[in-house]
């Protein structure tokens, strides 16, 4: 995999990788220009989560902040060309909220059905990223997730806040591009549902994190902690 920046003195090569080419952690952050190039590797090809760019909101001194409920504000992703012949995910990010995510203008090229899919958007603009064809970008959107799930046991997701300062706003506040077809829309856990995972409503977010940042937790005891905090949709 190599990854070139635009208008950068020099570029970046990966070689022998299976990860992800990029991560992006910090709120404010501008990606742009940016061309990442996954060359064929047969034994890579079925490998799943290598992600082109990856969103992990972060905080210093909260090890766990994308899995307890960490937001990222006003990342920007604009110009970026990804191209794979294998699986590698395009725009991705499994963990924490986002408030303000702007992605627009990119051009992805991948095997995998995850162009771009991101959990826990509350607001921000997704428009004109295209495909093989030109075609717009299969876009999929998914709750916040809380506590991830490293053991494979079941996911939490919150499909609704209370007494928080962020919601889910309306597909048409974030994609000005009609009709949809190219939009899952899952926020609100209203289309598609694991039947193991769990899905909370009427979810305390402050009273979470005031929680949440009290004591040290691994991921597993945060996703428990969580269950607490909100009210189990059936």
């Amino acid at each position: 995999m190599t990854v070139f920046y635009k208008h950068a003195r020099s570029h970046v090569n990966i070689s022998g990788f299976q990860g992800d080419a990029m991560h992006v952690r910090k709120s404010g952050t501008i990606v742009e220009g940016v061309r990442v190039k996954d060359l064929y590797d047969e034994h890579l090809f079925d490998m799943a989560h290598r992600d082109a760019i990856q969103i992990i909101p972060s905080k210093i001194g909260e090890p766990y902040y994308q899995f307890a409920g960490g937001i990222s504000k006003g990342i920007a992703l604009r110009n970026n060309f990804i191209y794979s012949e294998n699986h590698l995910q395009g725009i991705f990010s499994s963990d924490g909220g986002h408030v303000n995510l702007t992605i627009e203008n990119n051009h992805i090229v991948t095997n995998s059905p995850h162009h771009i899919s991101i959990a826990g958007l509350f607001s921000g603009v997704i428009n004109q990223n295209i495909t093989t064809d030109l075609s717009l970008c299969p876009i999929n959107l998914f709750p916040l997730r809380v506590g991830g799930n490293s053991d494979g046991q079941f996911n939490v997701w919150v499909i609704h806040f209370r007494n928080c300062p962020y919601k889910y706003e309306p597909l048409k506040n974030i994609i000005n591009t009609k009709p949809y077809s190219h939009v899952t829309d899952n926020r609100t856990g209203s289309m598609i549902r694991n039947t193991k995972d769990v899905y909370l409503h009427s979810f305390n977010y402050p009273k979470f994190r005031e929680s949440v940042t009290q004591i040290q937790l691994t991921p597993n005891d945060i996703r428990e902690l969580a269950l607490d905090f909100g009210k189990q949709d059936k």
